[in-house]
């Protein structure tokens, strides 16, 4: 019975993002600034771009004041 097609139903996504992990700013990173390795940190949830990104992000310049222990998103940099 049913399709034969196995996907996550929407509540147990919502929960599959509270334990995955996301960039977040290890410090203040003031706008303009060139992101460097030492000012990145990983943690949860995924509230920010996945960490398999880190290599794309390292060396863009923010777009605008991040905040210490906030995520990085792509409006970011």
């Amino acid at each position: 019975l049913g399709t034969g097609i196995k996907k996550p139903k929407n509540i147990e996504y919502r929960t599959a993002q509270l334990f995955k992990k996301s960039l977040f700013a290890k410090t203040d990173i003031k706008y303009g600034t060139k992101i460097t390795e030492d000012m990145l940190t990983v943690k949860g949830p995924a509230l920010g771009i996945q960490p398999k990104f880190k290599d794309i992000i390292i060396g863009r310049k923010s777009t605008k004041n991040i905040l210490k222990d906030h995520p990085i998103t792509w409006e970011d940099i």
